[in-house]
């Protein structure tokens, strides 16, 4: 009898599957990914130091344990992920299987991130790989994001085409974004990109902030009317300054201690202009980037923060 919560995807004779996976290349991501989307294995098989040295046990009566008539061996384990090898009790065939160990009825749900949202205008002018193909940190952060928010903003996609920009880039934004100091809220610092996004004719930023400006700010109009038409937005005077320091830093013009000064009347401290402007500069360069790769937002940007949630509505 099959245990439910394992997903079968291959069997072939214990000898040759086990000779096969011992001569494979250590990633044992491709693996895990394979069996996840319950695609046949084949002789290319990765796995992880870790699970070799399980395999061979398991093939040596090592490792095992029985769980509904069948001998279970665990020989690949990630954070989310069990993979395991069942041996059918009577038989001697070799199935290869994988079991989420967290938040399994939706992950193993989850299609490719990769996958493309119109097929005829693709995301990218440059080509976006397959998580198959991708190291496992990236495949574990893009997949972190996509089981938070819902779905997997294209930026993610795009510079996973360059998998050492992509750590770069990520490292740099937490390191500006997700900082727990300063008097900045991720509010102010969402309109910093909503501001400098539109003043460089950015699509993608200025749709994706100004979406995510709505979701922190709980105001569902404000960004739209920087985008618009800054000068005549409902901006109080604390913003306005902000705003206007951060398109000075996004042109590049000259800065001088009278700009300090206007910001210091507004509360804002030496370190706060430090994050304004390291905001405005990183995403002047993110703008032009995005432009040179064409990155086309996701729908789900265009919606996001503008309805309000259905109370009562299961998550699933």
């Amino acid at each position: 009898m099959h245990n439910p919560d394992l997903m079968e995807t291959d069997v072939r004779s214990t000898e040759e599957h086990l000779e096969k996976l011992l001569k494979c290349p250590l990633r044992c991501h491709c693996a895990i990914e394979n069996l996840r989307r319950g695609r046949p294995q084949n002789p290319q098989l990765c796995i992880s130091p870790v699970a070799r040295a399980r395999v061979e046990a398991l093939g040596r009566d090592g490792t095992r344990c029985r769980r509904g008539g069948q001998r279970l061996g665990v020989f690949g384990r990630t954070r989310s992920r069990t993979v395991v090898g069942c041996f059918q009790d009577g038989a001697s065939s070799f199935t290869l299987a994988s079991r989420w160990t967290r938040g399994g009825s939706v992950a193993s749900n989850m299609e490719y991130s990769t996958k493309p949202e119109n097929p005829l205008r693709p995301i990218s002018r440059y080509p976006v790989p397959y998580k198959k193909d991708l190291p496992y940190d990236i495949v574990e952060l893009m997949e972190e994001v996509e089981t938070k928010g819902g779905f997997l903003p294209n930026i993610f996609k795009a510079l996973s085409y360059r998998p050492v920009e992509f750590r770069a880039f990520f490292a740099y934004y937490n390191a500006i974004m997700n900082k727990e100091t300063g008097n900045l809220s991720k509010a102010d610092r969402e309109l910093i990109i909503v501001a400098t996004s539109a003043n460089n004719h950015c699509p993608y930023c200025v749709i994706a902030h100004c979406a995510l400006h709505r979701l922190y700010s709980k105001n569902p109009t404000l960004a739209d009317q920087v985008v618009v038409n800054r000068q005549s937005a409902d901006l109080d005077d604390r913003q306005r300054a902000m705003l206007d320091f951060a398109l000075v830093v996004s042109k590049a013009e000259n800065i001088s201690d009278h700009h300090l000064r206007n910001l210091e009347k507004h509360g804002f401290d030496k370190e706060d202009v430090w994050d304004i402007g390291t905001i405005a500069a990183f995403f002047a360069m993110s703008n032009r980037l995005a432009l040179l790769i064409d990155l086309r937002p996701n729908e789900e940007f265009y919606t996001l923060g503008r309805l309000p949630k259905e109370k009562g509505k299961k998550e699933g």
